[in-house]
Formats: C-alpha cells, structure tokens, sequence
C-alpha cells in the first residue's frame, strides 16, 4: 500500500487562492490553517482524500525579469 511521505505538497496554481479555496471549502474540504501571504504568493494548504499534501498557490509578485505568471 501507498503511504504519503509526512513532508511536501503539490502545488496547484489558480488565479485567486481566496476564491478557490472558497469554492473548495464550500464542498467539504478542511483546509491546515489560515492563507498565507509570504510577500510574493498566496498559498492554502489541504490534504486529498489519502493523505497527500495539497496546496492552492498564486504568485502575485513579479518575477526578477519583470514578468508576471
């Protein structure tokens, strides 16, 4: 059987973390604390239904060339 690894998540990329994880919340899914704003992204952590790390990801901040995601 697979077993998750206790570390490490997939990062899914949206266009507005408080959205999604709204729309998701509104389906049943319990997210692990609050968003987090790390100054360059918004990111929302949750687990699929195994186990597995899960993250809502959004980089508002611009990259080093000037470009956007």
């Amino acid at each position: 059987d697979f077993v998750p690894l206790p570390t490490g998540v997939v990062a899914i990329r949206v266009p507005d973390v408080a959205d999604a994880r709204a729309e998701l919340e509104q389906q049943g899914i319990a997210f692990e604390g609050d968003t987090f704003d790390s100054g360059v992204c918004h990111m929302a952590f949750f687990r699929d239904p195994d186990g597995n790390g899960l993250m809502l990801h959004h980089r508002y901040k611009p990259y080093h060339d000037g470009s956007t995601p």
